[in-house]
Order: C-alpha cells, then sequence, then structure tokens
C-alpha cells in the first residue's frame, strides 16, 4: 500500500489469469505493466525476500509485446461479444486484428 501511495497509483489486486479465458492474460499483463514501477520497487527490496520474482528489461519487453498483440484481440473480442454486433459488422471486423497489429512488421522477441 505504501508504494502504491508514494507513485501515486490505486490499491489494487492483480487480475487473476485463467486459463479458460485468455482476455485474462491480457488484463493481468496490462495491469502489470501499470503497475512496473510498484512491481520493481517490491521485488528489488531485500527486506520483502521477493528477489527471486524481479524482472530485468527482457522480462519487461515481453510483457509489453505481449500485451501489445493481445490487445487488438481482446478488443475485437469485446467487439464481437457485444448485443448490437450484427453479421454485417462482424464480418469486416474478422480482418481487423491482423491487420491493424504490427505481428508481421515489429520484431517480437523470440518467446512471442
Amino acid at each position: 500500500r505504501r508504494v502504491c501511495s508514494e507513485l501515486g497509483l490505486k490499491v489494487k489486486l492483480i487480475p487473476c489469469n485463467v486459463v479458460m479465458r485468455w482476455n485474462s492474460t491480457y488484463d493481468m499483463m496490462a495491469f502489470v505493466l501499470n503497475y512496473k514501477d510498484a512491481i520493481d520497487q517490491l521485488t528489488g527490496d531485500r527486506a520483502l525476500k521477493l528477489r527471486a520474482y524481479e524482472l530485468d528489461n527482457e522480462d519487461w519487453g515481453i510483457i509489453e509485446d505481449l500485451v501489445a498483440i493481445l490487445e487488438t484481440y481482446k478488443n475485437a473480442t469485446t467487439f464481437f461479444s457485444q448485443d448490437g454486433a450484427s453479421i454485417v459488422s462482424v464480418i469486416p471486423a474478422m480482418d481487423t486484428p491482423d491487420s491493424h497489429s504490427n505481428l508481421h512488421t515489429k520484431l517480437y522477441h523470440p518467446a512471442i
């Protein structure tokens, strides 16, 4: 709580990753990016004995890449799930994730 307050962040729990709901991975990773400074402070504090969970720059880069890719699919899923989505709007939108992501142009970390 102290670290969040010092950084001007609202105290929240990290969203759980649920295997059956892939959007939960996006939600969790996006949250982690927003709370990066707090997480770095907590895992870097020897007194808390969380150093084994400390993320390096490469780890943060993988999370950034993953969030960038999953955000497109989260938005598409949200669009397809709305009540007003008709077949006329869904079919063209099915091409949106691929055409709007830079999946084929950006060099992502090999883990992605």
